[in-house]
């Protein structure tokens, strides 16, 4: 007995059909996943962004504070720092009762820094906040400045500018972020 051949019924998807469809959902999986790594990295340089800024806030933040505890501002060149400068530009300096603050900006004092950095040469704080005469530290405060990354300005005897211009490398190239704050000198 031989069999027959069974006529194509109307049931089911043919090898083409079948092929197709798998073919255009693995293009629709391709496109999904390239607009995940494409949505990923857009969120890790926003994260990025908002943890310079952050850091920008609080550097300019402390500069404000030290120059309202101030009784003298001199901008650029001019005062002996307690710490050495290391061949970086002083930027701004103010004399407080604790002693010297020297802002400088220039070389990093290590490789670990990205590019160039803002320095704070002055008097280290106690646990409560509070300014220790006597004990200089010097220390990075930001990274990563363009050539004249951190700028102090004098307005009219009463007031400073304050402006920060930083550089990072993000996934589409150089990032800049520029900050500035206007604060009061006393």
């Amino acid at each position: 007995m031989t069999t027959q051949p069974r006529p194509p019924s109307g049931d089911g998807f043919s090898l083409v059909e079948l092929l197709l469809a798998l073919g255009l959902a693995l293009i629709l999986c391709g496109g999904i996943a390239q607009m995940q790594v494409g949505l990923q990295r857009s969120a890790d340089l926003a994260m990025r962004v908002m943890r310079e800024r952050r850091l920008q806030d609080r550097t300019l933040d402390l500069i404000r504070s030290d120059v309202l505890r101030s009784q003298a501002v001199s901008l650029g060149g001019g005062a002996t720092s307690p710490c050495g400068l290391g061949g970086r530009q002083s930027v701004l300096e103010l004399q407080t009762e604790a002693g010297t603050i020297v802002y400088s900006q220039g070389s990093p004092p290590s490789s670990i820094w990205r590019g160039k950095v803002l320095m704070r040469c002055g008097p280290a704080f106690s646990l409560t906040g509070e300014a220790s005469p006597g004990q200089f530290q010097n220390r990075v405060l930001i990274d990563g400045l363009q050539s004249e990354g951190f700028t102090a300005k004098n307005l009219d005897g009463t007031r400073l500018q304050l402006h920060l211009i930083q550089e990072f490398m993000g996934p589409g190239g150089p990032t800049v972020l520029e900050n500035g704050i206007l604060t009061t000198m006393l």
